[in-house]
């Protein structure tokens, strides 16, 4: 299979309500190979959200950036049927350099991802 390349929904204005309860096109899995990658190139930093859905076990990984800041992995465990969500510092996990520059690397089995730009 192949990466799971992700754009980040950006939420326009504050005060407003984005429904994704029931909206499945928000969420694409994270291939269990290869992963994901969220582009925010166009993302301000502490501004995206990521909302992951596990659907089974496993644990579901932010990979550090290559970056001076890119210190640890973030690894969560999500327990099959719930939910989590991630604000994170962009400097910790963004690429700077090569093929993945501007994206964030997820990786785990079983999950789902949905990723907001916040306004």
């Amino acid at each position: 299979m192949a990466r799971t390349e992700i754009t980040p929904t950006f939420i326009k204005e504050r005060n407003t309500a984005v429904d994704i309860g029931a909206a499945t096109e928000y969420f694409k899995a994270v291939d269990p190979t290869d992963g994901a990658a969220i582009d925010v190139n166009n993302v301000k930093d502490y501004k995206l959200l990521i909302i992951a859905k596990s659907s089974g076990t496993g644990a579901l990984t932010i990979k550090k950036g290559d970056g001076i800041q890119g210190v640890a992995d973030l690894t969560a465990t999500i327990a099959s049927g719930k939910e989590a969500a991630f604000v994170f510092d962009f400097g910790a996990f963004k690429q700077l350099t090569g093929a993945n520059k501007g994206k964030i690397l997820v990786t785990g089995a079983n999950h789902s991802i949905a990723a907001f730009s916040l306004p």
